[in-house]
């Protein structure tokens, strides 16, 4: 018994379940709220589902959710402080614990995969240039010398 009150305490926590509640009772569809917040229906499904792995970064999904509880007629600091803790503890659509990585831990990464990327091309770029300036080069001193 004391499990379930708890179970149902972490329950009322989780921001998406709050939000999700709140558009319910409201009569607003997913649909609508996606349109009146200028999201996606997917976006929106994320936020209530608090699958932040699937939306841009903290500081956007944070305004996704001001905006989100001004639709539905809510406080949002209850909301911001459920998503802050899931962040900070890296937990994703689990009430009792979620992923073994933080959520900041993989967008770093993703981050770092891009600028490895980036640098990859650069290279390549640089590469090409020298190949390509050093055989005109080459051809210029050879064309050059038969005059």
């Amino acid at each position: 018994m004391v499990s379930e009150e708890t179970g149902a305490k972490e329950n009322l926590r989780l921001p998406g379940l709050q939000m999700r509640k709140a558009r319910n009772e409201a009569g607003i569809s997913v649909e609508q709220a996606a349109t009146a917040l200028g999201l996606t229906v997917r976006s929106v499904r994320a936020l209530e589902a608090d699958d932040y792995e699937k939306l841009p970064a903290p500081v956007y999904v944070r305004g996704y959710i001001r905006s989100y509880c001004a639709l539905v007629g809510i406080s949002d600091m209850p909301i911001l402080e459920g998503f802050e803790s899931l962040v900070e503890n890296g937990k994703q659509n689990q009430p009792g614990g979620g992923s073994s990585t933080k959520w900041s831990d993989r967008w770093k990464e993703k981050n770092g995969l891009i600028l490895a990327g980036c640098g990859l091309a650069l290279l390549l770029l640089i590469v090409l240039l020298l190949f390509f300036f050093g055989v005109n080069a080459e051809a210029g001193t050879v064309g050059s010398n038969r005059l």
